[in-house]
């Protein structure tokens, strides 16, 4: 396997793994997920959280997911080219998806488990 070859298995699990985090947030699962897609969901689901007052720290898990939007927008400028690059941007991006998970998971007053029961 040549070095570019191994660079583009690297972005695509990378562009996989932001897809799936995606899921989370409520988005259909992307079979063949591109990084401008991405982004653009990514965008949207900010937008959204943005305008949820349910939680209080949902201003700050929107902020992280526009953050993550920017980083993933940022892959896909450069295509096909500087793929370290572009794994750059995407782990980036995943990471701050991880931290608006984990914000909301960390400050959740009510279990899932125990969010039905009465």
């Amino acid at each position: 396997m040549t070095c570019v070859g191994w660079w583009e298995l690297r972005r695509d699990a990378l562009l996989h793994s932001v897809a799936r985090e995606l899921v989370l947030w409520g988005e259909d699962v992307l079979d063949d997920p591109g990084a401008g897609e991405i982004a653009e969901l990514l965008a949207a689901v900010a937008a959204q959280t943005a305008a949820d007052s349910r939680h209080p720290d949902f201003p700050d898990a929107a902020d992280l997911l526009a953050r993550a939007a920017v980083e993933v927008a940022r892959a896909d400028r450069f295509r096909g080219t500087l793929l370290p690059q572009v794994a750059r941007h995407l782990r980036a991006a995943l990471a701050l998806l991880r931290e608006a998970r984990l914000l909301l998971a960390c400050h959740r007053s009510v279990p899932l488990s125990d969010a039905g029961a009465g």
